[in-house]
């Protein structure tokens, strides 16, 4: 195949992650897509925490990432219901039904001619749970309901809930799915975190230098090296980054600025 390094299953975080961005940009997946992420693999690996892949290697980490998808959309129609069962099945304590009883039949006395009534039901034995075999008595299990609010998988651009939107992920919201009111005008998956980055950094966070010369850490992500989204662990021009010498250059070039800016505002003063 003329590859620099051997074919590995995904195993590092940024494989999982390169995947898991996959799957989230393309709902219903092609072979033809799995073979362009499998290339992408091809293009970006390094023989450090990404190798060359091929098909039969996705398409597991695929399924099982539908699968959690479905699990969660069942957990949001369930609601409470689910959360009541879950802290039943997890409880310490086990709550036994009260013993049948049966009914006696009344019985003469030689002595006395009325009639035996029917012993009361008493209540069940305390039967100690495995987990407590000292416990003497019943103790209530705690039934706090589980906080299913969640928001859409377009936040920050669709801002609903997914109790309103129903976007639990891309495809389910009403708004920006495939489906949906607005589907025209979905953004992509890089303007999503763009709006992310300006909705929850702090301004000053927001306005960090790449460390690659992107520009603002805000645009790119790039607060660190490998946060950058052109030029990071999963970027998208990993194979143009800048040399070393660049970057010098780049750092030059921004001292200079830097100075310039303050020898500007003294002058102001």
């Amino acid at each position: 195949m003329g590859l620099k390094y051997p074919v590995l299953p995904p195993a590092s975080r940024t494989e999982i992650r390169m995947i898991q961005n996959f799957c989230r940009e393309n709902p219903g997946q092609k072979m033809k897509d799995i073979e362009e992420l499998c290339m992408k693999f091809n293009r970006n690996a390094n023989g450090v925490d990404i190798f060359p892949k091929i098909p039969s290697q996705i398409k597991p980490f695929i399924k099982k990432w539908k699968l959690k998808q479905e699990t969660r959309v069942l957990l949001l129609q369930l609601g409470k219901s689910y959360t009541d069962l879950y802290n039943k099945m997890r409880s310490d304590t086990v709550d036994m039904p009260a013993p049948k009883q049966k009914p006696t039949k009344p019985t003469k006395s030689k002595q006395s001619s009325n009639a035996v009534s029917a012993l009361p039901v008493m209540d069940p034995p305390h039967v100690p749970p495995p987990s407590a075999p000292d416990q003497t008595q019943y103790v209530a299990a705690e039934t706090s309901s589980k906080n299913l609010s969640k928001m859409c998988a377009w936040y920050p651009a669709c801002n609903q809930d997914v109790t309103v939107c129903g976007g639990l992920s891309k495809i389910l919201c009403n708004v920006y799915g495939p489906n949906g009111s607005q589907c025209m005008n979905a953004p992509t998956d890089a303007e999503l975190r763009r709006q992310l980055r300006y909705k929850t950094w702090r301004p000053e966070a927001l306005n960090w230098q790449c460390p690659w010369g992107c520009g603002k850490a805000g645009d790119c992500g790039g607060r660190t090296k490998r946060d950058c989204e052109k030029y990071g662990d999963s970027g998208t021009h990993i194979a143009s980054r800048p040399t070393e010498e660049q970057l010098k250059e780049i750092k030059k070039v921004r001292e200079r600025r830097r100075k310039a800016e303050l020898r500007a505002e003294k002058a102001k003063k």
